[in-house]
């Protein structure tokens, strides 16, 4: 092989070999690019397990007082019309029914409220890093 030939084969040699260090940087770039956005999905997940605490005695309480305001106003009619017909027959069956219908619209009610806590911890377990959610209903949807 002549000085020109080795001379050009080097230059080739070269030149390559810097195609694949721009090609390698630019992979290890990308890499640690998704690699970051990745870390800070997995960090948001672990920060949002659901809903906090403080937002989950907000629901109970509001929910809960909704029911009760219900009732309340259910029984004060059942007051009402026993003053108004000044007569009280029913009127402690009524009130007993009442309170046993609130029991079990209690109970209904903070099952529900617990589903609802942990399908929103599930939602938000199953987020994927980047934000977006998995939803049963718009994956039909797409169907």
């Amino acid at each position: 092989m002549g000085r020109g030939a080795q001379a050009e084969t080097r230059k080739q040699i070269d030149q390559q070999l810097a195609a694949q260090t721009a090609m390698n940087q630019e992979l290890y770039r990308k890499n640690e690019e998704l690699s970051n956005r990745l870390a800070t999905g997995y960090q948001k997940q672990l920060a949002n397990p659901g809903y906090t605490p403080e937002q989950q005695s907000a629901v109970r309480n509001q929910s809960m007082g909704a029911l009760a305001s219900a009732f309340a106003a259910l029984a004060q009619n059942a007051a009402n019309r026993t003053a108004r017909t000044r007569n009280a027959a029913g009127y402690g069956d009524l009130v007993a029914e009442l309170s046993r219908e609130r029991g079990r619209q209690a109970g209904s009610l903070a099952q529900r409220n617990e589903l609802a806590f942990a399908d929103r911890s599930r939602a938000d377990q199953a987020a994927d890093p980047y934000g977006t959610t998995f939803d049963r209903v718009s994956c039909y949807r797409l169907r």
